[in-house]
């Protein structure tokens, strides 16, 4: 599932299925997970095979978690203005409170805060899987579903707050970085594996690539 990125990323990944992944962690190649826990296991049999071999010293296996890996890229990119209009990039935690804040302000909810849960899980898989161009603002106005209006409208004020804070959020992080991935000749050649992911959707391996065979 994974694709070979060529080009404007420049970044290339190998099919798990075909891979020697012990190798590949040996090498220094890096490999990138979905979550930290993964990242922590391989980090940790990487360990295991090198003292199973005999070994006193090695070099430390490269495993980042798809949120870590996408901060290293945004600060590449950022060194190396890259960027259009350069900003930071919020930590997850910043952007849920933001969220937390935006729907607060809705009074008759019961739950507040479980909704700004779920309207920012919406808005990840929204640009996650969104068509190029696709848009949520015409959602407020198009006499669709009173849940999908509300999360237009939050949206909205989410987007605000980044401008106003002159932020931005990771779940619009990687298409950002593919519109900057040309700017940056470190990118070229470098090897990264993806390992554990499930399914790969329209834009964290697509639009970090920018093009690519898969």
């Amino acid at each position: 599932l994974a694709p070979r990125f060529h080009g404007a990323a420049a970044r290339r990944t190998t099919a798990m299925s075909s891979f020697d992944l012990s190798a590949a962690l040996a090498a220094g190649v890096t490999v990138v997970t979905p979550n930290n826990r993964f990242a922590r296991a391989l980090v940790a049999r990487h360990d295991d095979a090198m003292r199973q071999q005999g070994c006193r010293t090695w070099q430390a296996a490269r495993v980042l978690p798809w949120h870590a890996w996408q901060q290293a890229l945004w600060l590449d990119a950022l060194g190396a203005d890259a960027f259009a209009d350069p900003r930071p990039l919020l930590s997850e935690h910043a952007a849920a409170f933001l969220w937390d804040r935006i729907v607060a302000r809705e009074r008759t909810l019961l739950d507040p805060r479980g909704a700004a849960e779920r309207a920012r899980e919406a808005w990840v898989l929204f640009h996650a899987w969104r068509e190029p161009g696709e848009s949520f603002a015409s959602w407020a106005h198009a006499g669709i579903a009173d849940d999908a209006a509300a999360f237009a409208g939050w949206a909205q004020g989410f987007a605000t707050q980044l401008d106003e804070q002159h932020a931005s959020d990771p779940a619009q992080a990687a298409d950002a970085l593919a519109a900057a991935a040309g700017k940056l000749t470190s990118w070229h050649d470098a090897d990264v594996v993806l390992a554990g992911f499930l399914e790969t959707t329209r834009q964290p391996f697509a639009a970090l690539a920018g093009h690519g065979n898969t």
